[in-house]
């Protein structure tokens, strides 16, 4: 089967290399990014296992036609002992006067500035690691223009084909800016397994003086076979970001968060379950640990920017259920000529209060 694969990819990078050189630029235009990374993860006294993985990551430039836009992007991917090759987004989108509609796999991201949306369509993490991506979704989503920048999106998502009506996901965004703040009202509801989690919650962000202020609240409920759980959800945080230097030329950023579920029936775990992917968070092990039976979480963020190609930061991730702890120190730096690496570390703490170590560094290219 890993042979197959991995002829399935060779076969992919062929064809794609081939259809550069047949057609002419201005009838096909692939842009992307190719990414390198060495690792080595559980560093003890004794013990330690390190290895190599590349991804990469093909967008075909197609043009719009009849007033639909169509987009289309591979990404394939070598680890060690499996490779793979699929289809990250394809979809066609249509633009009408009042609004737009989408079908196809698709990005859905409902982000509001915080770092985790517990609101959000999918479980994805923003800014703590080096690329965030919004949730992939095979459905259709349309999003109708209200006025004065208010918007209403509905997604209707299905992880099977063809999908009972029972097993299809269904999200509603209301989007409200106003002057001084930026409020949404979700709900979302999604199938995993024999269980439907479905969450309802209301998102807001304001700015006072150079200070951003968020918070959160909703519901999760749970069906799971005959039994039902109901829990509140609280997030608050706030971010602040200024100028240092002779010639204020480096910025600093810093981020603090904390998100709980209050009756402590329900947790991030559950939150996780929601997709086929978990790593989709686009972190480590370590960072999967910590989220999956967390029913609370604080989130430390701080960037320093050295200048206008390079930042090193470090972010922190910690839960009071089983006290784990991860950091996650960073370096990165574009080189130029669309090349740029990154060195990053991080450090876990589990309920025994034993420590694992890593680090790795990662070399990516785009054109």
């Amino acid at each position: 089967m890993q042979l197959v694969k991995r002829i399935q990819l060779i076969l992919c990078m062929l064809f794609l290399l081939g259809s550069v050189l047949i057609y002419p630029a201005a009838a096909l235009e692939i842009g992307g990014h190719m990414e390198l990374d060495y690792y080595i993860d559980d560093i003890s006294e004794n013990n330690f296992s390190a290895g190599w993985r590349g991804s990469a990551e093909l967008e075909f430039f197609l043009p719009a036609a009849a007033g639909f836009t169509p987009r289309f992007i591979l990404k394939a991917g070598v680890l060690p002992g499996n490779s793979f090759i699929g289809v990250k987004y394809l979809y066609i989108r249509q633009h009408r006067e009042m609004g737009r509609l989408t079908l196809g796999r698709q990005p859905v991201s409902w982000s509001y500035g915080s770092v985790i949306n517990p609101f959000n369509f999918g479980p994805d993490i923003e800014g703590l690691t080096p690329e965030s991506e919004a949730e992939s979704v095979d459905g259709i989503r349309y999003s109708h223009a209200l006025g004065q920048g208010q918007r209403l999106e509905v997604v209707l998502g299905f992880k099977q084909t063809p999908a009972a009506a029972g097993d299809l996901d269904l999200g509603v965004r209301l989007h409200i800016p106003e002057p001084g703040y930026d409020l949404s009202i979700n709900t979302v509801s999604q199938v995993f397994g024999n269980s439907r989690l479905t969450r309802a919650g209301v998102t807001c962000k304001m700015d006072f003086m150079d200070i951003g202020f968020y918070g959160a609240g909703g519901v999760f409920h749970l069906e799971h076979d005959s039994t039902d759980f109901t829990d509140p959800v609280l997030q608050l945080g706030g971010d602040y970001s200024f100028l240092v230097g002779e010639y204020e030329q480096n910025r600093i950023l810093t981020q603090l968060e904390y998100i709980r579920f209050l009756n402590k029936n329900l947790n991030f775990g559950h939150l996780l379950q929601t997709h086929d992917d978990v790593g989709a968070f686009n972190g480590s092990p370590e960072e999967g640990t910590v989220l999956t039976s967390a029913y609370d979480l604080i989130i430390a963020h701080f960037d320093y920017q050295l200048d206008r190609f390079a930042h090193t930061g470090l972010s922190l991730l910690a839960e009071s259920n089983n006290q784990h702890v991860f950091l996650l120190p960073y370096y990165s730096e574009e080189l130029g000529g669309g090349l740029e690496y990154r060195l990053q570390g991080n450090i876990f703490r589990d309920s025994e209060r034993d420590f694992t170590t890593g680090a790795g560094v990662q070399l990516r290219y785009y054109f």
